[in-house]
């Protein structure tokens, strides 16, 4: 799914992480079903959602950026992304698949 890419693009630019999930085990997230069978975005010292993808190509979300520190922001992410404990790390092999880590 491009929301991958992006993700990648962000973490590596500014040193974050990408996670995601699998629509099927975070129901409670809106964004991913619709698209995906599941949704990537990236982490940002551990604070920040950076989502371009959703943002700007699928238009899932009003703003690119969620602080997690900030209440008002985390309920946001929360509804968008579902709950922090569905978020898997993604891993990303040589050939470009997409992997989840069984750690």
């Amino acid at each position: 799914c491009c929301c991958t890419d992006s993700a990648m693009k962000v973490a590596n630019a500014f040193g974050g992480r990408v996670v995601g999930y699998c629509s099927s085990d975070n129901k409670s997230a809106s964004i991913g079903g619709d698209h995906c069978e599941g949704h990537d975005f990236a982490i940002v010292g551990d604070r920040f959602i950076v989502d371009y993808w959703a943002f700007r190509i699928a238009g899932s979300a009003d703003r690119p950026v969620f602080d997690l520190n900030e209440l008002e922001e985390r309920e946001k992410a929360e509804q968008l992304f579902g709950r922090k404990d569905n978020w898997r790390d993604v891993l990303m092999w040589s050939d470009g698949c997409r992997g989840n880590p069984t750690v």
